[in-house]
């Protein structure tokens, strides 16, 4: 790494791997409990979406998308 810039961007990569990762294990658990409490409809329709046209999105060619966190975000009117 040259720069701040390269360590912010690398920063950045490893945050949104974390995400990904977080956001997996979560859809995974909760599929498992629903399956587990027999409501594979509704652990198919968790399955549904986050499967991308029927591929596990970690696996596949796809790339998630990140938005600026607009928490704090209002917009006061005039």
């Amino acid at each position: 790494m040259n720069t701040f810039e390269d360590f912010d961007n690398t920063v950045i990569e490893n945050e949104r791997a974390m995400n990904i990762e977080v956001f997996s294990t979560h859809y995974l658990k909760r599929c498992k409990k629903l399956i587990d409490s027999d409501r594979l409809e509704d652990s198919n329709s968790i399955f549904q979406e986050f499967i991308v046209d029927g591929i596990d999105p970690e696996e596949g060619n796809y790339k998630f998308i990140f938005l600026q966190d607009l928490t704090d975000y209002y917009h006061e009117e005039d």
